[in-house]
């Protein structure tokens, strides 16, 4: 693929530059799977806010699975991406970032965790986007009906002011 190329898309982290080009279709593919096994345990956590003590443990197990699933986005992303080189001359100097991979992550995670989640977003977005919608509707929606219960329309009648209720004595 040519420098040309006007499908690259330049993104910035922790002071570095980057470059990704689409990845094949499948390359995106692969990730299909562990895209869920890596977003699971994160979504899983949001819905586990004050849950019981198993499921917030639940999710936690998953984000060990999810762990495990770096490599192939790695893998994946890393041949898809130019890294923009120290450079002497006015043009940037765009190399392969899987051939400088290491010199460029090395005791650096919080830049090659940023890398990662703009490669997956870049890749992934508006389809992440689309499941996230639909999440949040029915979870709007179920909020929703669970709350018309309170101070919503309701068909029951409130007790007459004089009735005694069996909680008075």
């Amino acid at each position: 693929m040519h420098d040309q190329d006007e499908r690259w898309q330049e993104f910035e982290v922790k002071g570095e530059r980057f470059r990704l080009r689409p990845l094949k279709v499948k390359d995106a593919e692969d990730l299909a799977q562990p895209l869920v096994e890596l977003l699971t345990p994160a979504a899983a956590a949001m819905i586990a806010e004050g849950k019981t003590f198993n499921e917030v443990s639940q999710a936690i197990l998953g984000v060990g699975r999810a762990v495990k699933q770096l490599p192939i986005f790695r893998e994946k992303f890393a041949k898809a991406c130019q890294w923009c080189a120290p450079s002497t001359g006015s043009k940037p100097l765009w190399v392969p970032l899987e051939q400088r991979f290491d010199e460029v992550f090395e005791r650096n995670h919080l830049r090659y965790y940023g890398w990662l989640r703009e490669c997956i977003t870049l890749e992934f977005g508006d389809f992440l986007a689309e499941i996230g919608q639909g999440a949040i509707k029915t979870l709007e929606a179920k909020l929703s009906n669970f709350l018309s219960g309170f101070g919503g329309e309701s068909t029951a009648s409130p007790p007459a002011a004089d009735t005694t209720t069996p909680t008075e004595k």
